[in-house]
């Protein structure tokens, strides 16, 4: 049960019936050994796995928030930039969402503990970089793409809701760059070569079987 619990895949794989639980033994059989520190017969890991499988298959809640499929925008030509934190780091993204007009130059901000992550169209980067002069900038990536995904009001109380996107993702090999959010937005960054990979998972989700 440890070594089913600790992997989120696995766990809901179970849940639903889709693992052989010979072949899953046979996988984990040399863990369940160094855990016990004796030999393990496959006939008592199958056993175990049958019995605990009931308890995770009532424990698995499917996400049920979406009526319909959510509006999703991407945007492409993106910077994203990551800040140090200092004195004066707040008052210049002041001045970066003041000289943002457009909603094509609208840049995103996330205010960490030690850093701030800046999203923003490449228009705007001459400017930014100017505003930030003085700053430590801990890493750019210049050409990302987003997709944004509005999310109902509800999700903020069910369970599951970013997992729902992002094991979808992580199944393909696909990889997220970053990860912003609002109370009904969730913004995913990918590298420019990810993207059209990502939206069509992101659509697949929502496709009528």
């Amino acid at each position: 049960e440890k070594i089913i619990r600790r992997s989120r895949y696995l766990s809901e794989a179970l849940s639903k019936d889709l693992i052989n639980s010979s072949s899953l033994s046979r996988y984990m059989k040399p863990e369940v050994e160094s855990l016990v520190y004796k030999s393990v017969t496959l006939g008592s890991i199958i056993m175990a796995i049958n019995r605990i499988q009931k308890k995770f298959s009532a424990g698995y809640v499917p996400v049920k928030v979406f009526k319909e499929a959510p509006d999703m925008i991407i945007r492409s030509n993106l910077t994203l930039i990551y800040v140090k934190n200092s004195s004066n780091l707040l008052k210049k993204l002041s001045s970066i969402e003041k000289s943002s007009q457009s909603f094509q130059k609208k840049a995103l901000f996330t205010y960490g503990r030690v850093e701030t992550i800046i999203l923003t169209n490449k228009i705007n980067l001459d400017g930014i970089k100017k505003i930030l002069k003085y700053e430590e900038i801990a890493q750019t990536f210049p050409n990302v793409s987003s997709i944004t995904i509005h999310l109902p009001e509800e999700s903020v109380s069910s369970p599951g809701i970013f997992y729902f996107f992002i094991k979808s993702l992580a199944w393909e090999g696909i990889n997220i760059l970053d990860i912003m959010s609002t109370h009904t937005e969730l913004t995913l960054i990918f590298s420019p070569q990810d993207i059209n990979s990502a939206f069509g998972i992101m659509q697949s989700l929502f496709e009528k079987e």
